[in-house]
């Protein structure tokens, strides 16, 4: 994919509150979503699970990317993501904060310059 194409995803409801997610020009298999009970089946990945899913990689990604870039082998790194589902003023469910965690493989001190 180049810099200037669009990331394109289409999503068709299969249930309630479960739907398809294709990932089109890619030729990745198609993803499914469900919110838990009491809403959905819980038959997939919320869109919640997703959202965090994506904001941990991309996290875990560019600090790969910076240790690489410095010529550091971290070796394989582990992240852990945790939000937790409030309530805004108008009783929507909302994750307005998530705290991560990236743990190395080895002590950050052993690696050189970032």
């Amino acid at each position: 994919m180049s810099e200037s194409e669009g990331i394109h995803l289409l999503l068709e409801q299969e249930g309630p509150y479960a739907f398809r997610v294709s990932f089109e020009g890619t030729g990745l298999d198609a993803l499914h979503t469900d919110e838990p009970a009491p809403l959905g089946a819980g038959a997939g990945p919320s869109p919640a699970h997703l959202l965090l899913a994506g904001v941990a990689n991309c996290l875990s990604a560019s600090l790969v990317f910076a240790l690489r870039k410095f010529k550091n082998n971290p070796g394989p790194i582990r992240t852990r993501i945790t939000a937790r589902r409030e309530r805004n003023a108008q009783g929507r469910w909302r994750l307005p904060r998530a705290e991560v965690e990236i743990q190395l493989a080895d002590p950050a001190a052993s690696l050189g310059k970032v």
